[in-house]
């Protein structure tokens, strides 16, 4: 408020037009909310930004991609600028969904340092929409990592899935109950 006002008074006693005063402080302002905004969505520790490489950044938009830009239809129920969570196509349990980045990594692999924000923030996202959807006793979040992985989209995801108790290990039919069958 202090650099509002030591702006009126400078214009106020050279006798410029108050209104122009006014623009300049609505730009100045948008300025440094632009500059702030652009120069910290990235960035890690050291304030190095964390900008895909060419080659990543010229790649084909995946589905989740094309989902994140409304080009594509889905079921959204989270989204803020870093990660987007919407209901998965293929149900398998009853509450599953996906939680996105919407810096598009195909795999893990392609995470920078600088992603470490982005990655712990994925999973505040999944905690947050699992809440939302009413979930109480536990889930399970899957983040299938390259081919032999079985990923099925070259866009780092996580599959969470609620709803009805798990078995482990995944797929077997059997409960694991701390080491015996």
């Amino acid at each position: 408020m202090q650099f509002s006002y030591i702006y009126y008074r400078v214009l106020h006693r050279h006798s410029v037009c108050l209104s122009a005063g006014l623009c300049l402080l609505l730009l100045l302002g948008l300025a440094a909310s632009f500059i702030s905004a652009s120069s910290s969505r990235y960035t890690d520790r050291r304030g190095d930004r964390c900008a895909l490489s060419n080659e990543l950044a010229s790649r084909r938009p995946s589905i989740f991609t094309r989902i994140i830009q409304r080009k594509a239809p889905a079921t959204i129920l989270y989204e803020d600028e870093q990660a987007i969570a919407f209901l998965g196509l293929n149900q398998v349990v009853p509450i599953q969904f996906l939680v996105v980045p919407k810096k598009q990594l195909a795999t893990l692999e392609e995470a920078q340092d600088c992603d470490e924000q982005l990655l712990g923030h994925l999973f505040m996202v999944a905690r947050r929409v699992a809440k939302q959807r009413g979930v109480e006793h536990g889930y399970r979040m899957v983040l299938n990592n390259g081919d032999d992985a079985l990923q099925a989209v070259p866009h780092l995801h996580m599959h969470v899935f609620a709803g009805q108790t798990m078995n482990w290990p995944p797929g077997t039919g059997r409960r694991w109950r701390g080491g015996k069958k």
